[in-house]
């Protein structure tokens, strides 16, 4: 049996409609000694003669008194009774009625048999019951016939002629039996198929109510908890009916749920907001709108304000699909719109300094894209924005310039750093010009890049100068090796006079050796410059051979050791080996170490380190003098610098590190520097291995 609790399950129409076309049958409510009609067949009421009206919601026992009353309704609840213990199939015995017939207008006799069957609640426990009233009024007149023939029988003459009228009638009765019994099992089929229908459509009933509760937390949920303010305005006054917690903190301390939009809000009453939400609502048409001003009070109390909103309003829709209301969705930006504007603001006066300045000026996205050039840019290179937009720019670059600035470019983009490169652009009268091109990153308060922000200077006057400079350099300085290597003859030549006389004084000897020592310092120059030169001219070659470090360096350095004052402590991998060139490298090594005597003298220890990172060969000449000031550490190798200038002088061009940076860079290698203030320096370089 199916398990049901509900007496409106079974007076709704559907279950009406469903249980009338079933056999001669009663669903009753188990309320004993009440037993309510719930639902009562078609055949039932052609059975009893009956309207449905004369028994829906009537006792039992008032429909049908019978005509022993008390003795039938006392089998009757006894039957009801042994149903709802047992929990079991009752059937009573055959009884007798008088029903009075519409169609005849006065009473008629009738005999039924009654079957009850238990229906269940969850429980387990009999709610309902079915009864199914068969009508054996025929089989009871035949056997009451049949009973009249035998008593006549007995007064006939011959007992075989009333034997065989008795077999006849017993024939009769036998086939009216078997249809009955034909009869209750279709009934009985009849009402396994009724429970199953109803057990069915009952779990079909309970999943769509279970679905719908469902259905209808999730969309609750969804509401009270969406990332924008919502709101529902009902009916030609538009009141607020329903509002999310977001919607509530635009209007802080103000009551909202159950007033019209006007008295919410009076201060809508003559801006244009108001005659777009009666719009939405007379038309239907959607409306959604972006950054819109909307003068409004934060509470009551407060003045009204100057407030930014992007919103939707939509129409909402009765069942008959009349508009009834309109569905707001909002997001206050106020915050972010003033902030754009001070934004634009600030953008606006920076162009505009960008378009007084006499350089080329540009600006890039973080990515390194061109976003905008200043006017100079056009009047230089004739060309237009479209044609030099992102990386257009190359386009007016020289093409003996363009790897090297790319690559600069690249690297700077990559780190974050500043962006300088001195490069040819080309005029729109077809020359070249040579430009100091700058860029720095402009960050935000997380560090983060922002914008790049560039310019380019015409130092073409400047570039010409230094040519005519180096011509003059590279002349100066081959003119003077000539009388320099001859002077430097004729010095050897008296230091060995000297030595092998004993009578020369001992100013002249004195007079020799300083000049040896001032000679070795001119040649030094000299051949800075020619190195120098020969850098800018882009003649710099190596010649590169297999060699241990640590054997270049104790080579290189042993007039140092010789000398006493200066420990030199070489640490690390003695054996490292690479392929580079050697003189060079060693030129490198004796710049960091002079130095390191130069300018820390009182630190009388010199640590050189030898490690291998990588692909890379790593060394490091680390003095303890007094460090070097975080400022000058960016300019340390550029070109005719020089570090400490300011209360001590220093003999040199400036040109040490510079040139020591230009051979680590011609091996594909990185120099550096690290110093702090009062603790001493590290000068580094690596170059590859292989």
């Amino acid at each position: 049996m199916s398990n049901l609790d509900s007496d409106l399950f079974y007076s709704s129409e559907h279950f009406q409609a469903f249980f009338k076309e079933s056999s001669q049958s009663l669903i009753l409510k188990a309320n004993p000694p009440h037993f309510k009609i719930l639902a009562a067949s078609d055949k039932y009421l052609k059975l009893t003669h009956k309207k449905r009206e004369e028994l829906i919601s009537k006792n039992l026992f008032e429909v049908f008194p019978g005509s022993n009353a008390d003795h039938e309704q006392f089998s009757v609840i006894s039957s009801f009774k042994r149903v709802i213990d047992t929990k079991q199939k009752d059937e009573l015995p055959v009884f007798k009625y008088e029903i009075f017939v519409n169609a005849s207008g006065k009473y008629e006799t009738f005999y039924w048999s009654n079957i009850n069957e238990p229906i269940f609640d969850k429980k387990g426990n009999v709610a309902y019951i079915i009864n199914t009233t068969s009508n054996v009024t025929a089989q009871i007149r035949k056997e009451q016939d049949l009973a009249k023939a035998k008593a006549q029988i007995s007064e006939m003459e011959g007992e075989q002629a009333l034997y065989e009228e008795l077999a006849a009638t017993n024939e009769e009765f036998l086939v009216a039996n078997e249809e009955l019994q034909q009869t209750q099992l279709i009934l009985q089929q009849l009402n396994l198929e009724l429970e199953e229908r109803v057990t069915a459509r009952t779990v079909e009933l309970q999943k769509a109510q279970l679905e719908a509760e469902n259905q209808r937390e999730r969309l609750q949920r969804l509401f009270m908890e969406a990332p924008a303010g919502i709101c529902m305005l009902s009916g030609p006054e538009l009141t607020f009916t329903l509002i999310n917690p977001l919607y509530q903190q635009f209007f802080l301390n103000r009551n909202l749920i159950g007033k019209p939009v006007l008295d919410a809000l009076p201060e809508i009453k003559d801006q244009p907001i108001y005659d777009i939400l009666k719009n939405v609502y007379l038309t239907g048409k959607t409306f959604e709108g972006r950054e819109l001003l909307v003068p409004l009070a934060r509470n009551e109390s407060s003045s009204i304000e100057d407030r930014y909103f992007d919103f939707i309003y939509q129409a909402k829709y009765a069942h008959d699909g009349i508009i009834d209301g309109v569905m707001v969705f909002v997001n206050e930006v106020t915050h972010q719109v003033y902030t754009r504007k001070k934004i634009e603001e600030k953008e606006k006066a920076f162009g505009q300094m960008l378009e007084t300045m006499v350089q080329i000026s540009w600006t890039n996205d973080p990515t390194g894209v061109v976003n905008y050039y200043n006017q100079r840019w056009y009047d230089f290179t004739g060309l237009t924005y479209e044609e030099t937009k992102e990386f257009g720019w190359r386009a007016a670059v020289h093409p003996d310039d363009l790897d090297r600035t790319l690559g600069r470019f690249q690297s700077a983009m990559q780190e974050g750093k500043l962006f300088e490169i001195e490069t040819r652009l080309k005029h729109r009268d077809g020359t070249y010009r040579w430009h100091l091109s700058r860029a720095i990153p402009l960050r935000d308060e997380q560090d983060a890049i922002t914008m790049w922000v560039g310019t380019a200077t015409d130092i073409d006057e400047i570039k010409l100068l230094q040519q005519h400079r180096e011509e003059f350099i590279s002349i100066a300085s081959h003119e003077l090796k000539t009388p320099l290597t001859s002077l430097r003859g004729s010095l050897q030549i008296l230091d060995r006079v000297i030595k092998k006389e004993t009578d020369i004084p001992f100013i002249i000897t004195q007079m020799v050796n300083s000049s040896n020592t001032h000679l070795k310092k001119v040649i030094n120059l000299v051949n800075d410059l020619l190195s120098s030169t020969r850098i800018e001219q882009g003649q710099l070659t190596l010649n590169k051979t297999r060699f241990v470090i640590s054997k270049m360096i104790d080579s290189c350095c042993d007039h140092i050791r010789l000398g006493g004052k200066y420990n030199l402590n070489m640490q690390g991998d003695l054996e490292l080996e690479v392929f580079a060139d050697e003189y060079k490298i060693d030129q490198v090594i004796v710049n960091f170490v002079n130095n390191a005597i130069k300018y820390a003298p009182e630190s009388t220890e010199i640590i050189l380190l030898i490690t291998k990172e990588g692909e890379n060969a790593k060394v490091s000449v680390q003095d303890f003098g007094s460090g070097i000031s975080p400022e000058k550490i960016p300019h340390l190798f550029d070109r005719f610098f020089r570090a400490h200038n300011s209360g001590i002088q220093y003999s040199g061009l400036g040109l040490g590190l510079y040139i020591s940076q230009q051979i680590i860079e011609k091996h594909g290698g990185q120099i550096g520097v690290e110093s702090t203030l009062g603790e001493g320096s590290t000068f580094w370089f690596t170059i590859p291995i292989q």
